[in-house]
């Protein structure tokens, strides 16, 4: 999305309200309500998504997690039936640079206060879990972030390949991918991988292709 040909387009409110009552008249089991983007920085984001929350159908959302979210937006949150949270480390220096805007604060604030939430509303909590982008720079810290996952009782871990894309013109750092580190590292990172699998807990996917890369790059 920071591409410079990049051209954003919004749903009017018109055709958000003929989307959710279709989707309200259908079979579906389950809906992911993410777009192009971080869903709740949409304005009024829990109102137009409560109608869906509040049925029958799972709703799951990818999401940031850093801003300050109002109660309501809370118990939105709440009501979801997987929230994925999109972080790549849990080293303050190393977010900040890679999320220029975020909060590892409001991420754990946010989770605590889910859980509360659904604790109030006596309903079951979401199946919460991370999504990490491998690349060069936080694939060493690998070990911290499984083991801080596990101190936060997540229920999943998802790693992704990296993506190289330009930077964009505003960017002070950008993530380097996994072919620039050492075969010590690449094997450290195969390791971890493979031992956090074993284990369980959380449960962990893998993209396809990340160990092909890494021991491709071995050879």
């Amino acid at each position: 999305m920071s591409q410079p040909g990049y051209n954003a387009e919004t749903m009017s409110s018109g055709l958000i309200v003929e989307s959710i009552f279709g989707l309200l008249q259908s079979n579906l089991k389950e809906v992911n309500i993410n777009g192009h983007g971080e869903t709740t920085i949409v304005k009024g984001w829990d109102k137009i998504f409560k109608p869906l929350l509040e049925s029958p159908i799972n709703c799951n959302l990818i999401s940031n997690l850093s801003k300050n979210y109002s109660d309501n937006e809370i118990e939105a949150l709440a009501r979801l039936h997987v929230l994925t949270i999109s972080c790549d480390t849990f080293d303050p220096k190393t977010y900040q640079e890679l999320r220029r805007n975020g909060s590892l604060v409001n991420i754990l604030v946010t989770i605590q206060r889910i859980r509360l939430k659904c604790s109030e509303l006596g309903t079951r909590v979401p199946h919460i879990g991370f999504s990490c982008v491998l690349g060069a720079d936080n694939a060493i810290q690998l070990s911290d972030f499984i083991n801080t996952s596990r101190q936060l009782k997540v229920d999943f871990l998802q790693f992704c390949d990296l993506t190289e894309y330009p930077a964009p013109p505003d960017a002070d750092y950008t993530l380097k991918p996994l072919t620039d580190l050492t075969e010590k590292e690449l094997s450290y990172v195969e390791k971890t991988l493979k031992d956090a699998i074993s284990t369980n807990s959380p449960r962990i996917g893998i993209q396809d292709g990340i160990f092909r890369k890494l021991q491709s790059t071995e050879s």
